[in-house]
């Protein structure tokens, strides 16, 4: 059976490290055409890394862009010339000067070596929707590539298209551009980074992209950490009947294969007559030689990997975002303050899976107000992850006292209790900040849950300091899920029981609860998710039943709408950065004035 075998390769790039994400890319092209590979697939922007931001405001970053697009293209013209005319097409995504910036697919096709392309250049298929939304920000720096038709290559045995991520994302896409003139197969690169329920959407809507134009859909993605977002991979081949093909691992880098039988297509098309009635739509037709497709043994699908549920998503997401985090910028480890609650537990726990117990401080940091069972139940969560030597115990209420004796002194007595509960938080923070600024290459991870975050129940310069925060885009009750799946998942207890059971609290004062400042996390949750992800105002909320379903108070509602989310924004936009794990996170998928004075 004559089949075409692709490679698509879910690769993790760095932002700016052109060097090593070229030579990444050598290596899994020879990997690829060594297990037979006739088409290799790169994702969007690869050379580059994603998001480039600011970068791409410098020409001579832009010049260095495009001599390693030139650098990887002689590198491919040199593997065709050597086999004397090779077999492999590859296309990849990198930035294209010409008029204006252009976010553009590269396509190496091979040829005769008296026919070849020479070295300075590509073809390319520009990118014509620029997204502007969420974490994109696109049209800061590209110009659409809509003023070029699609293009189609055509060999005897083979005709593709390639479209850059957000082109196939609309009902109104590109595709028909290259089915109606015959394409078999559609290649589509990506930076799709990752939120909860992505997975599913994504693959939907592939399956409708495919099945409606009657062609292989490849869907290669980025994967990996990247600041605050996090790209999940996912990359997948879809049939001309909407029928899943092959699949790759989430949050993992792998080379996904699969071998197509182009013969499905015809067979899909006079089975589905739908195409017949367009108007086949003007497209700019490219020949070439491709003698690539063979009889070749071991015909396989490819391999469909599962799609983990969504707490498990979360888990690996964030153990990513931690990992590259570090690693990218070169650090070795990370500092945790370690309060005996669940947030720091669950968060010491990633550290631990995303760097090594060897790369991970862990510190409690006791004042007269934290009771023994927390202290205990640190140590005892230390000491599941591994961690003996690398788990301190320095209590701070010697210099919480001389903080405040000095205040005094110079000011008075103190009036606000709340100032002396902040003292105990930025004195921890220091001694944080500290310990990292000791010990180079390691950078402190604070802790504070987006539920948390969002109201305001956390300490400017105390707990929110640090040089990233995983959970500040997970809920309270999420936080929870998680430590029952990472002990499930572990088969014995590594968040100790007495800290997911007991009720949590900042001990920031004598028997103090979360609850005496804040509706429970099960009616708060619920709340903010309204609010914040459904863009739903306080009266809206009111006026939904919501408050009877959850037996709160219209004035808790707008309490916390309006109070203490609008009063906080403050501190969100001075706090730490942090998760990107659903369509509305704070800092970069949220973005609200301080002085504000709408009815929220």
């Amino acid at each position: 059976m004559a089949n075409l075998r692709i490679a698509l390769c879910q690769m993790n790039p760095v932002v700016g490290d052109l060097a090593c994400n070229i030579s990444k890319m050598k290596e899994w092209v020879v990997e690829a055409e060594n297990n037979g590979a006739n088409l290799v697939v790169f994702p969007e922007l690869v050379i580059s890394g994603y998001p480039p931001q600011d970068n791409l405001l410098y020409d001579g970053i832009n010049r260095d862009l495009e001599k390693a697009d030139k650098d990887f293209f002689g590198f491919l013209q040199r593997r065709n010339e050597d086999r004397h005319g090779g077999s492999v097409i590859v296309v990849w995504g990198n930035v294209r000067r010409g008029k204006g910036l252009r976010n553009s697919a590269k396509i190496f096709l091979p040829a005769d070596s008296t026919n070849g392309f020479p070295l300075t250049h590509a073809r390319h298929q520009d990118k014509r929707r620029l997204p502007n939304y969420g974490v994109f920000d696109e049209l800061r720096y590209f110009r659409p590539g809509d003023d070029e038709p699609s293009k189609v290559f055509v060999s005897e045995n083979l005709i593709f298209g390639v479209t850059v991520c957000e082109d196939i994302w609309y009902q109104q896409n590109y595709l028909p551009d290259f089915a109606l003139n015959g394409a078999q197969v559609v290649v589509n690169i990506n930076a799709s980074p990752f939120h909860v329920g992505k997975p599913k959407y994504r693959e939907d809507m592939i399956r409708a992209r495919a099945g409606d134009n009657q062609v292989f859909v490849l869907y290669c993605n980025m994967v990996g950490g990247q600041d605050g977002i996090v790209f999940d991979g996912d990359s997948m081949v879809m049939g001309p009947s909407g029928n899943l093909i092959a699949r790759a691992p989430l949050f993992r880098e792998k080379i996904l294969y699969a071998d197509l039988d182009l013969a499905d297509v015809a067979r899909s098309r006079l089975k589905d007559i739908r195409l017949n009635d367009l108007e086949i739509p003007r497209a700019e037709i490219i020949p070439f030689d491709f003698y690539g497709i063979d009889k070749q043994s071991g015909f396989s699908r490819g391999k469909i990997s599962k799609v983990s549920s969504s707490i498990a998503q979360i888990h690996d997401a964030l153990v990513l975002m931690i990992q590259d985090y570090v690693r990218k910028q070169g650090m070795r480890g990370v500092v945790i303050g370690l309060s005996g609650g669940i947030d720091s537990g669950v968060v010491a726990a990633f550290a631990c899976e995303a760097l090594g117990k060897e790369n991970v401080t862990l510190v409690s940091m006791p004042s007269k107000y934290s009771s023994q069972g927390s202290i205990d139940d640190a140590r005892r969560l230390a000491y599941n992850l591994g961690i003996y030597e690398g788990f301190v115990i320095v209590n701070i209420q010697r210099e919480v006292d001389e903080f405040i004796n000095s205040h005094e002194r110079a000011f008075g007595p103190m009036q606000n209790p709340v100032s002396i509960e902040n003292i105990q938080a930025r004195v921890r923070g220091n001694k944080l900040m500290m310990y990292s600024n000791d010990n180079p290459g390691v950078i402190v991870v604070s802790t504070g849950n987006k539920s948390e975050v969002a109201v305001g129940y956390c300490t400017l310069y105390g707990d929110m300091v640090g040089g990233f925060n995983p959970l500040l885009d997970v809920y309270k009750t999420d936080v929870y899920r998680l430590a029952e799946y990472m002990n499930k998942r572990a088969g014995q207890e590594i968040i100790p029981r007495a800290i997911i059971e007991k009720a949590p609290s900042a001990e920031l004062r004598e028997d103090q609860k979360d609850t005496d400042s804040l509706l429970p996390y099960s009616k708060l949750d619920p709340l903010l998710r309204l609010h914040i992800e459904e863009y739903m105002t306080s009266d809206e909320i009111i006026l939904s039943g919501f408050c009877k379903e959850q037996g709160i108070s219209e004035e808790e509602v707008l309490r916390v709408a309006q109070a203490l989310i609008r009063g906080s924004e403050f501190k969100r936009q001075q706090g730490v950065i942090g998760s990107r794990i659903s369509p509305v996170a704070f800092g970069i998928g949220r973005r609200m004035p301080i002085i504000n004075k709408f009815n929220l």
